[in-house]
């Protein structure tokens, strides 16, 4: 984990290399890793040569990347990325606890928007929902919504209790089948099993292996974990489940098609919790500015309350902090900085909030940012 971002913030240096690359263990084949991490190599190198960089400054700077092209690098869990910061000075390769998009960077100083936004995403939670037809756990920080594969053997409650084997009355055990196939073996109901009773027995067998499966994925992970579940689920669920940040409330219906965002709502409704954008709507009565150039003056002056932006788009240009002027360019060229992570970094200077969402609610501009009081017009 980064110690402290915000260190890195006025990082100023010739060649400031930002590499970021998300690591997912479902991929069926981890060389997937090395592959990407060799073509960003690769492009790092071509770009620093073009910036007329010594072959011996390259070495050291992408040597320890290199390494881990080499190193084949584990992959612990979703959610997770890879980080690289490198200067011809320092080094320093990181594995962080969010989903970042893979990115690399080359500027005067290191691209943290990403970063900034995964730190300032609060709160972040999972979202567990679990029915008959399956479980899914969701892991929300900010706008985004990283699926997180949860290691079940059986993927839904009938898998679950296909070939369970139930102790009945008289100390043996059977096959739970509905009672189909069990030779000379009298039914459930028979023995003293009502439907009723078997209905729960096979619902707590759905929920050891859920349990055990989120157990394996959440220990030592600090974050909230909200139960969005069928009704049938809600209560039975809690007795069983051993989480400790498991919500004491939660949200009793999951429907089966509900998709990402909706399961993601209903567990920020129970944390009480705003749906990123939300406060954007809500302040357009406020002083505000949609230009970029505009929120970069503002918030250099400590004008900016809240700056709403988007992580995965960059803006590039150059800042010149002694002419006091901004230029943006369409495309990125050599000495360029990303003016969104030079927008965040002033406003944090100066006390106020960064707030990353979804690219859907700035469709018309790369940023929007609420202001502490009205710029004197001329």
């Amino acid at each position: 984990m980064i110690p402290s971002i915000h260190r890195l913030l006025p990082i100023r240096a010739a060649h400031c290399v930002t590499l970021t690359q998300p690591l997912r263990p479902s991929d069926p084949d981890r060389d997937r890793v090395r592959i990407e991490l060799r073509h960003a190599v690769a492009s790092i190198d071509a770009e620093l040569a073009e910036l007329s960089v010594a072959p011996e400054v390259r070495q050291t700077m992408l040597k320890p990347v290199r390494a881990l092209c080499a190193e084949r690098p584990d992959v612990p869990r979703d959610g997770v990325s890879l980080i690289a910061l490198l200067t011809p000075e320092s080094q320093e390769i990181h594995v962080v606890d969010w989903a970042l998009p893979a990115r690399v960077t080359v500027a005067d100083r290191f691209a943290l928007a990403d970063l900034i936004a995964a730190q300032h995403s609060h709160p972040t939670f999972f979202a567990l929902a679990l029915s008959d037809a399956g479980a899914r756990l969701l892991r929300v920080c900010g706008g985004r919504r990283t699926e997180i594969k949860l290691p079940l053997e059986r993927t839904s409650r009938a898998d679950a209790n296909a070939e369970r084997v139930s102790p009945v009355p008289g100390g043996s055990q059977h096959a739970n089948t509905h009672g189909a196939g069990m030779t000379g073996a009298p039914n459930m109901t028979v023995q003293g099993f009502g439907h009723e009773d078997r209905d729960a027995i096979e619902r707590d067998a759905w929920y050891f292996f859920v349990n055990q499966a989120l157990k394996a994925v959440i220990a030592q992970r600090a974050e909230p974990v909200v139960l969005v579940a069928d009704v049938v689920h809600h209560a039975g669920f809690r007795k069983v489940c051993k989480v400790a940040n498991l919500q004491a409330k939660g949200v009793e219906f999951n429907p089966t098609n509900a998709t990402d965002e909706q399961i993601a709502k209903r567990a920020r409704q129970a944390l009480d919790t705003q749906e990123p954008g939300a406060q954007l709507a809500a302040d357009g009565g406020k002083p505000h500015a949609a230009k970029l150039t505009d929120v970069i003056q503002a918030a250099r002056t400590g004008q900016v309350e809240t700056l709403f932006f988007v992580p995965e788009r960059p803006q590039p240009g150059v800042v010149n902090d002694e002419a006091e002027t901004i230029d943006v360019h369409a495309t990125r060229e050599p000495g360029d900085a990303d003016l969104i992570t030079e927008a965040v970094r002033l406003t944090l200077k100066s006390g106020g909030e960064v707030v990353p969402v979804d690219a859907e609610l700035l469709a018309d501009s790369t940023v929007y940012a609420t202001l502490r009081w009205d710029t004197p017009t001329a």
